[in-house]
């Protein structure tokens, strides 16, 4: 997904690598990454691979969407002067599916983390008060025989 929307930025872009240059060095951090989580690394290690890896893909697709539809969206510009605004509005239709295909990704990526992070402190929550009534147990009984 990530190599496509960068492909598809480097075309709009006429082929100048400069403008993909970002993108690639964040395509790049996602590929270490996510090489690095699947070596048998200790667990803040591989945390951290994970996160290095997860945030690349998160970069990549919003640099190289936003990199394309902005230069789209330049271009029409340029373009209305010259051909008026009729013209100006396929290209601002175009505008927006290019960030519409680009960003769903990062997007749904956004709501996958918070869900797994809700879940993750609804689950400490739980464990919380597990161990405290667990704690609190002991207490009662061993109180309830002394009287």
């Amino acid at each position: 997904m990530q190599s496509l929307c960068i492909h598809r930025c480097y075309v709009i872009w006429g082929s100048d690598w400069r403008a993909v240059a970002l993108p690639l060095v964040s395509y790049a951090c996602t590929m270490v990454g996510g090489f690095l989580d699947i070596l048998p690394l200790p667990p803040a290690a591989a945390r951290g691979a994970l996160t290095v890896a997860y945030g690349g893909v998160f970069l990549t697709n919003v640099l190289s969407s936003t990199l394309a539809a902005g230069r789209i969206w330049f271009m029409s510009r340029s373009f209305a002067r010259l051909l008026g605004t009729k013209r100006r509005t396929r290209y601002t239709e175009l505008t927006a599916i290019i960030l519409e295909s680009g960003l769903i990704y990062p997007f749904l990526f956004i709501i996958t983390i918070v869900i797994i992070s809700s879940r993750r402190a609804s689950r400490s929550k739980k464990l919380d008060e597990l161990l405290i009534s667990a704690r609190a147990s002991p207490q009662r009984s061993s109180s309830s025989e002394s009287v």
